[in-house]
């Protein structure tokens, strides 16, 4: 890793064993420092360089010699180093002898609640790893710790006060530490899946571009040294704005909202891994009877700590037969349903990612108006199960963009020609719970 030299300003690299060092956390802004700039000598040119500065000087008044900062200490035009950093930082925030929180909007004490610090995704490991974090103002001084602020920093993020104390968080359920990053975002769509990695203890290869794959497969790598069926408890809420969802696998963190007290009960009934492969994931449940209409209840080994309750999935079997899909989001059922109706079983699940990836793209496509695009993805035929929820989605991403010709090509289509005033999508949008959509192009949807 390399490392700043505090007193020279200078990069130094370590192969093996490195020196201590602090740690900068901190949200970016424009025109940060690069590696570039700091071997090309003119870093000091740029207004960033006064992070730089501080960072270097609040660690040597703290006697340290050295100091990491991502902007700087990470080549990323190389693709090799930048997943090898991603895939390492968790670790490098564990080593670091202190990690300095530069909060640069907080003033006051309202402030600190409220920073955007605490609702990005790669901060959740900045707070959870390093053995020390000192939060500094937008003046470089101290606001407090994480020990000192422990009670506060559970408030804002939900991570329980032995976590931030010290516990290692590999003892908290996948479900829980899922639920801390619910309300998190990241600029880049893959990164929400990356900055998790450390906190579940798994390396996977970048692949910018690959979209929610990303984190489909964080939890496919997840599950392969885990046995924790918390992984599966998980709720989506319904939005208009989002495509509909039958996988497994959470899209993402936020269907773990609420997970804080989820808890993996294998004494329960006997289980074996979560396993996947070309054909499916192979789970054990507690298999319900048939209700009718191919839908069954499979109850899972984890439920509520709060509660006497296991969690319960909805499956329909799948017209191929032999595989299910999941129904819905995960219901609560409680642990008497455990009686001689419920057998044993293992049973295959299929993943169903296809909807959101073909709304995503769509979606895409109709925000930027790229007709010649979108033209193309519908011409070549999506799946009847998804055409119209992934031209729903595109035609309110068009709408919200202000594209009117993307949306007039969309309601010529098949999948929405005729419906769309009378769909919940264009009631929602009609009663004026959308207020930033572009009111032009609500002509164009017969409003």
């Amino acid at each position: 890793m390399r490392l700043l030299n505090t007193t020279t300003h200078n990069l130094e690299f370590f192969a093996d064993e490195h020196p201590p060092y602090a740690i900068l956390s901190h949200r970016w802004g424009n025109d940060e420092v690069t590696f570039q700039d700091l071997e090309g000598g003119h870093a000091h040119e740029k207004a960033s360089y006064s992070k730089i500065d501080m960072t270097c000087s609040t660690a040597a008044a703290g006697g340290l010699e050295y100091a990491w900062i991502d902007t700087c200490c990470i080549d990323k035009t190389s693709s090799a180093e930048l997943s090898e950093a991603i895939n390492s930082m968790y670790r490098w925030n564990q080593d670091a002898v202190v990690c300095y929180a530069f909060l640069a909007t907080v003033h006051d004490e309202k402030d600190f609640w409220q920073s955007d610090w605490f609702k990005r995704g790669w901060t959740l490991q900045e707070l959870i790893a390093p053995p020390v974090v000192i939060f500094l103002n937008w003046e470089w001084k101290e606001v407090g710790t994480k020990l000192s602020l422990c009670d506060t920093l559970r408030g804002i993020t939900g991570i329980p006060e032995d976590v931030l104390r010290g516990k290692d968080p590999g003892l908290c359920s996948i479900a829980q530490r899922m639920s801390w990053a619910h309300n998190r975002v990241t600029t880049r769509i893959e990164d929400m899946a990356y900055c998790l990695m450390g906190l579940f203890g798994v390396n996977m290869p970048m692949i910018y571009g690959e979209g929610k794959k990303a984190f489909i497969r964080l939890q496919e790598e997840i599950i392969k040294l885990s046995d924790d069926y918390t992984i599966l408890a998980w709720h989506q809420q319904r939005h208009y704005l989002e495509d509909e969802y039958e996988g497994l696998f959470a899209p993402c963190p936020s269907p773990f909202a609420g997970a804080g007290s989820f808890i993996h009960t294998p004494s329960i009934f006997k289980t074996n891994p979560i396993t996947v492969d070309g054909g499916g994931i192979y789970l054990t449940v507690l298999l319900g009877p048939p209700e009718g209409g191919g839908l069954r209840t499979a109850l899972l080994p984890c439920g509520n700590l709060c509660y006497d309750e296991l969690f319960a999935l909805r499956l329909k079997l799948s017209e191929k037969g032999g595989r299910y899909k999941r129904v819905g989001g995960t219901s609560l059922a409680h642990s008497q349903a455990t009686d001689d109706s419920f057998d044993l079983a293992r049973i295959c699940v299929q993943r169903g990612t296809q909807k959101i990836e073909a709304g995503l793209a769509l979606g895409g496509l109709a925000a930027r108006g790229n007709l010649a695009g979108m033209k193309l993805m519908l011409g070549k035929g999506l799946h009847p199960l998804i055409r119209r929820p992934a031209c729903e989605k595109a035609l309110v991403s068009a709408a919200i963009a202000g594209n009117a010709e993307a949306a007039k090509m969309l309601l010529e289509d098949a999948a929405l020609r005729g419906a769309w005033p009378y769909s919940p999508l264009a009631k929602v949008i009609m009663n004026n719970r959308q207020p930033f959509v572009c009111m032009e192009t609500l002509h164009c949807l017969g409003t």
